[in-house]
């Protein structure tokens, strides 16, 4: 038979004070930042690894190692799922004079992009917001000297991010240049139904 240990016999934890457990917390938080940086840079790596041999492949197949009739991108669409456009940043990037620092810069520009999409979208009103001025109007007392001049509100932009996608729309035209005459046209055919498909109320 088990004997029952009476409570105040029992071995309790002792408590921390709030300062000992706000270290434990940092600390434990710290280390996360230190696991996320080293996975980043053995993403880094990892990525301008593949576009190396990426690169190598490009060139030993359209040399013809793989036969005369076979070019690198027909080989790469049957032989990878993995997107085309991945693979052209990652072959971008190891074929700079400084991998890593291209690698970085390409984070950098996606973060500014990001950046400015965000605050972009931020900075419309909304209707509601639009709203309340015109009605304040609407119930304000008309002046003696005449009927008030209401000025037009500002017209808003339907597309207001597009100020700022200057960048992009040139390195997505310059991957477009890059295709050959078959990879245009599925490319065309492809941007066309997405954009069919914005219109229609889809994302």
């Amino acid at each position: 038979m088990t004997e029952i240990v009476p409570l105040e016999a029992r071995e309790t934890i002792p408590l921390r004070s709030i300062d000992e457990l706000c270290a434990v917390a940092l600390s434990e938080w710290n280390t996360i930042d230190e696991l996320i940086e080293r996975a980043r840079e053995k993403i880094q790596a990892r990525r301008i690894k593949i576009g190396h041999l990426l690169l190598e492949l490009q060139q030993r197949i359209d040399a013809g190692e793989n036969g005369d009739l076979c070019t690198f991108w027909d080989w790469y669409a049957d032989m990878f799922t993995r997107s085309r456009s991945d693979a052209e940043r990652m072959m971008t990037i190891a074929r700079d004079d400084d991998p890593e620092a291209a690698y970085q810069r390409r984070l950098e520009k996606r973060k500014q992009y990001d950046d400015r999409y965000h605050r972009k979208r931020l900075s419309v009103p909304s209707r509601e917001m639009e709203a309340e001025p015109a009605a304040a109007r609407l119930s304000a007392p008309k002046m003696e000297a005449g009927p008030e001049v209401i000025p037009p509100p500002p017209k808003l932009s339907r597309f207001p991010e597009a100020n700022g996608d200057d960048e992009l729309i040139e390195e997505i035209v310059a991957l477009y240049r890059s295709l050959s005459w078959g990879g245009r046209d599925k490319a065309a055919t492809r941007i066309l139904a997405l954009y069919n498909e914005w219109k229609r109320g889809g994302q």
